[in-house]
């Protein structure tokens, strides 16, 4: 079955563990291809597009932002991005003003990521992504291990992003945050689409919720 995400949706992709979330992220940002069929993101073709370009595109926050944070120091991090892309210097600190504000983080601009919470992290992990001004947004499960209350952060920050125009595809297990905030689900089982449709023509759809192991909110 055929994909299609167009600019400016916000798309809750979801499924039981191992049904292909986290896989079709990782074909999006061409970290693996496909055996047969093709991937096709802003216009490229991922199968011959380099990764750093397919970068400047799609950012790609992982569930866990330990394997996602390389530096000690907030600011390091996030320049770190933008000197591997090769952004102009006379940038950097707009772009990293700019991201810290949209996370809420502006203050802890000069801590060590040691000091920072688990929310915290997952926020700066968020917007070192966000200083490469990315125009699809891909988060992997961002409730993992949060709070009500830093999980609830996340979503209006992804909201808020995708009202400023950055399309957003958000993986996660959480029904009743996708109904929240997502329009449109995409349901994925074994690396096949079980649904695609408004969110709420799903949840209301026992029989697809059932044999998709997914809880009603």
């Amino acid at each position: 079955a055929r994909i299609e995400v167009h600019a400016g949706e916000l798309v809750a992709i979801l499924g039981r563990n191992g049904s292909g979330k986290t896989t079709l992220a990782r074909h999006l940002i061409g970290l693996v291809h496909p055996d047969k069929g093709s991937v096709v993101v802003a216009g490229r073709n991922v199968r011959v597009t380099p990764t750093h370009e397919l970068t400047q595109e799609i950012g790609f926050c992982f569930q866990n932002p330990n394997h996602q944070l390389v530096a000690f120091k907030v600011r390091d991090e996030m320049t770190f991005g933008l000197k591997a892309h090769n952004i102009d210097p006379a940038e950097y600190d707009g772009r990293v003003q700019r991201a810290l504000e949209l996370v809420n983080l502006l203050d802890v601009i000069d801590a060590e990521i040691f000091d920072l919470g688990k929310g915290q992290k997952q926020r700066l992990a968020l917007a070192s992504v966000l200083t490469l001004e990315p125009k699809i947004l891909i988060i992997d499960e961002p409730t993992t291990g949060q709070d009500p209350q830093m999980t609830q952060e996340i979503f209006e920050i992804i909201k808020h992003l995708n009202e400023l125009g950055t399309t957003v595809l958000m993986i996660t297990h959480r029904v009743d945050y996708a109904a929240a905030y997502a329009s449109r689900a995409i349901v994925l089982n074994q690396g096949r689409v079980a649904f695609d449709g408004p969110v709420l023509e799903l949840v209301s759809n026992l029989e697809i919720m059932q044999a998709n192991s997914l809880d009603l909110p």
